[in-house]
């Protein structure tokens, strides 16, 4: 590669910030966290720089999302923390398929009560 410009795209009406991105057959899979920083969002984007499609995940109070990964099959894997339904911090943790649907998702932490010394789960 020359490092020649292709194509440019703005995503601020999308994400305040994106953590991972990925390529798989020659799309781009962006997770990200939502405009308001309290969600999982995920972006798909063509070759060409066009969005295809974005979702949110997460539940009624923050989502961080810290961690991205593909399997083989071209499943995507979101990680990292949430406060949604919880006491405190535990993990989160969600895969789905190409399109953004959920196949499964995880919430997991050790119960602790509001002890301010051990507040997080994080993947």
């Amino acid at each position: 590669m020359l490092g020649n410009h292709i194509s440019n795209s703005s995503l601020n009406s999308y994400t305040s910030h994106a953590y991972r991105i990925f390529s798989f057959e020659g799309d781009l899979i962006i997770g990200v966290l939502a405009q308001d920083a309290l969600d999982y969002s995920l972006l798909k984007m063509t070759g060409t720089g066009e969005v295809a499609w974005y979702k949110n995940y997460g539940g009624s109070s923050s989502d961080h999302l810290f961690a991205m990964d593909l399997g083989l099959d071209g499943s995507i894997f979101l990680s990292g923390h949430t406060t949604s339904d919880r006491a405190n911090w535990d993990t989160y943790t969600l895969k789905l398929d190409q399109l953004g649907n959920a196949i499964w998702e995880s919430k997991v932490g050790n119960p602790r009560g509001f002890d301010p010394r051990y507040i997080h789960d994080e993947a």
